[in-house]
């Protein structure tokens, strides 16, 4: 091999190292675009796996939050110029971490979006975020490499303003984040009149609680049914969070049903999904819900299946293992539970 040729390949190899870091940002990058379009729609019956890892998201996404403050705080120390030379060296470590942090986060937390049970809306709006926040990062990376190979004073100027960009979308991304755990306004709800007013939210006057007091006879609806529902089941099942897609927060909602069906029967209570569902023992209540997920699974990946939902919890002997299952997941009539039971 001749002078020139080994030259021009050590040439090669150093402008290659020179550009790898960028590269690999640029490759993340895409990844996470490609996990936003790619599981976009929670399939409802997620492999146990999945689900396993997404369940992590709560606890990994405190991580590149925490880093992202920390060299935003660190950026703001290197207005003085005699901390600028401490802070700087730390960056090229701390911002590819910062990446690859935000990177795994993401991809857990669209694990967790699989299974489904959150309000669609806030969900899309918190993917959408996170995925800009995480590309944010990226940016970041590479604006402060740019500015390291760069003597123009403005080149860091970029760097601060996709750290700040960075910065005020994530922080929207964690509002809708803790809106889908918390439920909608959680972040707002006791904040003063005028901040509420500023980010677009009605003052909600005080609701009545003494309505019935003002009647001369009770409504078994709304003096006896919903506040149990209000106090046991709307936080999960309300405007806020919806899981299952069934709201108990009216009777119109009620008689709607959710992804499962009706939950109330009209005229027959007893024989109400709803209504059975609560007489159960705690146990039974898990071991339904798991039935339900097992036969909504096997819905999905089984078109040959056919019968309805009763059809297969017989066919798989729901009968002989439940002692008090679910009428709307399995044949066995209430009936047949020893009586006195509840």
């Amino acid at each position: 091999m001749s002078l020139d040729s080994t030259e021009r390949l050590a040439s090669r190899r150093a402008e290659f190292s020179r550009w790898a870091p960028e590269a690999a940002a640029c490759l993340l990058g895409l990844s996470c675009i490609g996990l936003y379009f790619g599981l976009r729609e929670p399939s409802g019956a997620a492999p146990q796996l999945t689900l396993f890892f997404g369940r992590f998201h709560p606890l990994a996404v405190h991580l590149p939050i925490g880093i992202l403050l920390l060299v935003a705080a660190a950026e703001g120390l290197t207005l003085a110029p005699r901390l600028r030379t401490r802070v700087d060296p730390t960056l090229p470590i701390v911002l590819p971490a910062l990446m690859v942090a935000a990177v795994g986060s993401f991809g857990l937390g669209q694990l967790l979006a699989q299974g489904g049970g959150f309000p669609s809306k806030l969900v899309d709006t918190h993917r959408t975020l996170a995925l800009f926040a995480v590309l944010g990062t990226a940016a970041c990376f590479v604006a402060f490499r740019q500015h390291a190979r760069s003597t123009s004073p403005l080149s860091r100027a970029g760097y601060r303003v996709c750290l700040a960009a960075t910065v005020g979308v994530l922080s929207l991304g964690a509002h809708h984040g803790g809106s889908i755990t918390r439920g909608e306004g959680y972040l707002t709800k006791y904040a003063p009149g005028p901040i509420r007013r500023w980010l677009g939210e009605e003052d909600k006057p005080p609701k009545d609680t003494d309505e019935s007091a003002k009647r001369s006879e009770p409504l078994v609806w709304a003096d006896v049914v919903m506040p149990i529902l209000r106090d046991r089941c709307v936080e999960c099942h309300g405007t806020e969070q919806t899981k299952g897609g069934l709201r108990l927060d009216s009777l119109e909602q009620l008689l709607k049903g959710g992804d499962g069906g009706p939950a109330l029967v009209v005229g027959n209570g007893k024989s109400s999904p709803l209504v059975v569902r609560m007489k159960l023992p705690s146990e039974d209540v898990i071991e339904c819900h798991r039935k339900v997920a097992k036969d909504r699974q096997a819905t999905r990946s089984s078109s040959s299946v056919g019968g309805s939902i009763a059809a297969r919890a017989r066919a798989s002997g729901c009968a002989t293992r439940c002692r008090h299952p679910c009428r709307a997941q399995c044949s066995t009539r209430r009936s047949a539970a020893p009586r006195g039971r509840t």
